[in-house]
C-alpha cells in the first residue's frame, strides 16, 4: 500500500511505534531527574500492577516526553507524562475490556486511556494519543509475565468511582 493511502489511523499508529521503538534506546540510557513543575509524587510502596509499565519511572524519557512518575492506585496504573512545551497529561493503563470504551490504544491484556476526564465524544489530543500508544508498547512487552490482578476495568472503575476517580499523581 503506497503512502498516499493510509489512513489518518493508521499512520498515527505506525508514528507511535516508531516513536517507541526509537525511545527503548533512551528508555535505558536516560534517567535524569524530572524537573517538576508541581509537587513530586509521593513515594509510594511498588505495587506489582505497576511492573506493566517497567522500566517507566520519573525521569525516564519516553520518545519526546519525559515520565513525571508512576502510580498504582485505584485499579488502574497512571502514567504521567510532560514534553516541556505542554501541560502535563496522564495516562491511566486499566485491565482489556472489549465491552466498554474503546481507548486510544490497546494489548493483549490492557487498554491505555487519557486521563482527561472526557466522556468519549471528543477526539483525543493527538500528542496524547500517541503517547498512549507509546506506553502500550512498554505494557506490550511486560503484560505476559506481570500480575495485573490490582488492575480494573475502565468500566469497574467508573462504576466504583465514579467522576471522583483520582486523577493525576499526587
Amino acid at each position: 500500500m503506497g503512502i498516499d493511502k493510509l489512513s489518518r489511523r493508521q499512520l498515527v499508529g505506525m508514528v507511535g511505534a516508531a516513536a517507541a521503538l526509537a525511545s527503548s534506546g533512551a528508555i535505558a540510557a536516560e534517567r535524569k531527574p524530572w524537573a517538576a513543575t508541581r509537587s513530586a509524587a509521593p513515594a509510594t510502596a511498588p505495587s506489582p500492577a505497576a511492573a506493566i509499565v517497567a522500566p517507566l519511572a520519573a525521569g525516564v524519557r519516553l520518545g519526546r516526553w519525559r515520565v513525571a512518575g508512576v502510580v498504582a492506585r485505584s485499579g488502574a496504573v497512571t502514567v504521567g507524562l510532560d514534553d516541556g512545551a505542554s501541560p502535563p497529561f496522564y495516562l491511566e493503563v486499566c485491565q482489556r475490556d472489549d465491552e466498554g470504551p474503546v481507548p486510544p490504544a490497546r494489548t493483549d491484556r490492557c487498554d491505555v486511556f487519557v486521563a482527561n476526564e472526557g466522556d468519549g465524544a471528543l477526539p483525543t489530543v493527538e500528542e496524547q494519543g500517541l503517547a498512549a500508544m507509546a506506553v502500550a508498547d512498554v505494557v506490550r512487552a511486560n503484560e505476559h509475565q506481570s500480575d495485573l490482578s490490582g488492575l480494573m476495568t475502565h468500566r469497574s472503575r467508573l462504576q466504583r468511582f465514579g467522576k471522583e476517580m483520582i486523577r493525576g499523581l499526587d
